[in-house]
């Protein structure tokens, strides 16, 4: 009986962390994700050689963290089933190229706008009911 409640509690404790779509070696949390679309567009560094923005999730502290394009952040998110949403993006105040600023405008306002998300192969995508607000692809973090 004790076997069965420890496998069962194994198998909630995964499906916890797997994406909605369910068909991805990745997960939400413990997986740091570097975006490669924000809205419609592919992401292009607006500045050549700039880092690209990224996030890591953590499933323990409900915390995010990552690089917006210049500078820093973190928060707090609540997930629930394909429901994702961020508390306030708190930044590092850096200055950057007025691009990379704008750049960095546009992605924490995507993040700010997330209400969703899915795991689709290897993507994470945040989303706003259907519209995909940003997309992410398993990479290192800045």
């Amino acid at each position: 009986f004790v076997s069965i409640l420890l496998v069962a509690a194994g198998v909630m404790a995964l499906a916890g962390c797997a994406g909605p779509a369910g068909n991805s070696t990745y997960t939400l949390t413990g997986t740091n994700w570097t975006l490669v679309n924000l809205g419609e567009n592919s992401w292009v560094a607006p500045v050549p050689g700039a880092p690209t923005p990224a996030v890591q999730l953590t499933n323990g502290t409900m915390k995010v963290a990552g690089f917006a394009g210049v500078n820093r952040f973190t928060s707090e998110f609540t997930r629930r089933g394909s429901r994702l949403v961020f508390g306030p993006i708190v930044l590092t105040r850096m200055a950057g190229a007025p691009e990379l600023m704008d750049a960095e405008r546009r992605f924490t306002a995507a993040l700010a706008g997330t209400t969703n998300y899915r795991i689709r192969a290897d993507h994470l995508e945040l989303m706003t009911g259907e519209y995909i607000l940003a997309r992410f692809a398993p990479g290192p973090a800045n």
